[in-house]
């Protein structure tokens, strides 16, 4: 009879060693195979979860190069759009053919022709009257200094961004921070407002 009880016994220890080893190979590094307590985290935490503030935003500071790079980039941005814009109108309605002309490295002109006529022209220049800025003529007339709108770069303590002076918009875009996108869809709405 002993001997029956310690095979028994022997197979229940086998068997308990077999599940206490399964367990703990599912286990991950750094994980404990003794159960934590009850709402206790178990494991490393993700950075993520790990309690910390939200304020953790410095303030920064451009220099009058980060200014100039930034306007001179939003204006090679807008080349771009209004060449892809223009291209894109064409597909899309039969009756549009459009032009788009660099006079230079810092002016260009967009006119577009429905069924012909010039419907609307625009000018875009790089550092205008107002010195660094982006200005926006309803003409295309590359000898015409008159600008109809326009934007300079300002920073507030995280970002660059460009405002426009307001004279061809609505009341309080003074206040408006655009992005380079939004500048660029800004000058292009003004052109294409008298098509729609």
């Amino acid at each position: 009879e002993l001997p029956q009880r310690h095979r028994i016994r022997c197979r229940l220890i086998a068997r308990g060693s077999r599940q206490i080893k399964a367990i703990i190979g599912d286990l991950a590094p750094g994980d404990s195979p003794v159960p934590s307590a009850v709402g206790a985290p178990r494991g490393p935490q993700p950075v993520s979860s790990r309690p910390r503030s939200g304020n953790l935003s410095v303030r920064k500071e451009f220099t009058e190069q980060d200014k100039d790079d930034f306007l001179e980039n939003t204006y090679t941005y807008m080349v771009a759009y209004f060449e892809n814009s223009l291209a894109e109108l064409e597909e899309r309605h039969e009756q549009i053919s459009t032009r788009l002309r660099k006079v230079d490295e810092n002016h260009f002109t967009a006119v577009i022709y429905q069924r012909g006529d010039a419907a609307a022209r625009c000018k875009i220049s790089l550092g205008g009257v107002f010195g660094r800025s982006i200005g926006f003529s309803y003409n295309d007339r590359a000898d015409d200094n008159s600008y109809n709108e326009s934007l300079s770069v300002e920073a507030d303590d995280q970002h660059l961004f460009l405002r426009p002076l307001g004279w061809a918009l609505h009341s309080g875009a003074r206040d408006r921070k655009l992005s380079q996108e939004g500048a660029a869809e800004l000058y292009w709405s003004l052109l294409v407002e008298r098509l729609q």
